[in-house]
C-alpha cells in the first residue's frame, strides 16, 4: 500500500487523493480481501459501475469524487462541526456533522436514551378518541 501514489499507475487516471482513499480503505477492520474499481472515464466522467447505478458506490473516479454538503447559514461549518480543518475525509467525518446538526436543530438523538427505548406503552402519550388528529383520516 505504501507504494501508491497519486498520477502514477492504475491510479492514475482517479486523480489527487486515490491513493490515500485506498490506503483509508485498506484499514478498514472488515476490509475485502481483493478490492474492485470500476472503470473510469476521464473525458466523460462516466464510472462503469457493475450495477445500473451512476457512481459506484464509494469507488475512485467520476462526480461522486467530488462531493459537497450545502447547509444553512445558521448551522456550524462542517469542518468546524467535524473538528477537522481543510477536508472532511471519510464517512466518520460527515457523521459528525451531521449527529453535530442533528444536536442544534434539537431533533431526535440517536441512539434513543434508555428511557425513550424502554417506557412502556401506557406511557406513550396518544391523542383521545375525541380528540382531532391533524392529517389523520377517520
Amino acid at each position: 500500500m505504501s507504494e501508491l501514489v497519486d498520477g502514477e499507475g492504475p491510479l492514475a487516471v482517479f486523480g489527487t487523493g486515490a491513493a490515500d482513499a485506498v490506503r483509508r480503505t485498506d484499514t478498514f477492520p472488515h476490509v475485502a480481501d481483493v478490492m474492485i474499481n470500476s472503470m473510469y472515464e476521464p473525458c466523460t466522467g462516466n464510472v462503469h459501475a457493475f450495477e445500473e447505478q451512476i457512481g459506484s458506490h464509494g469507488g475512485l473516479g467520476g462526480e461522486q469524487s467530488r462531493p459537497f454538503l450545502l447547509w444553512p447559514a445558521g448551522l456550524t461549518d462542517p469542518l468546524e462541526a467535524a473538528g477537522t480543518r481543510g477536508v472532511l475525509r471519510g464517512a466518520e467525518a460527515v457523521h459528525r456533522v451531521l449527529a453535530c446538526w442533528l444536536r442544534e436543530a434539537s431533533g431526535p438523538q440517536v441512539p434513543l436514551s434508555p428511557d425513550a427505548v424502554s417506557a412502556p406503552s401506557s406511557q406513550v402519550s396518544r391523542p383521545s378518541a375525541d380528540e382531532a388528529v391533524p392529517g389523520a383520516l377517520g
